[in-house]
């Protein structure tokens, strides 16, 4: 939701996988905090927003379902893409100027190269850059 400028998003997660941003001005990748449990299995829950996060030029926001970090490697041993998958991949692909777009499409092919394209869940993800 646009609060006073166009750069603020307020932000709300029941209970979802949590989102990350990437800051362009230290590089650095962290997370929206959890906002409370699944939408629904607490009667009377009441939810609260984040404080407003400002979005600067060049940094990029990613939101997921929990399809994304559950991509695992096929066999025994295996090795999930996980949250340290996810924000790895996420720092290293929005440090260039590419577009959210294709830092999208470079996160999903390294989370589907890691489980050999067998995917027991769905994959969303939607990435924003802040131009």
């Amino acid at each position: 939701l646009p609060l006073g400028s166009h750069r603020d998003v307020q932000a709300l997660n029941a209970g979802h996988s949590i989102p990350f941003v990437w800051r362009k001005s230290d590089r650095s990748v962290f997370a929206i905090p959890r906002g409370g449990p699944a939408l629904g299995f607490v009667p009377d829950e009441r939810y609260s927003p984040h404080a407003p996060l400002v979005l600067a030029s060049g940094d990029v926001l990613a939101v997921y379902t929990d399809g994304l970090v559950e991509a695992r490697s096929p066999g025994g041993e295996k090795e999930m893409f996980g949250e340290e998958g996810l924000k790895r991949a996420l720092g290293e692909l929005a440090q260039s100027d590419r577009s959210a777009k294709e830092i999208a499409l470079g996160i999903v092919e390294r989370a589907l190269r890691l489980s050999q394209n067998v995917r027991e869940d769905d994959i969303t993800l939607v990435v924003a850059r802040r131009l």
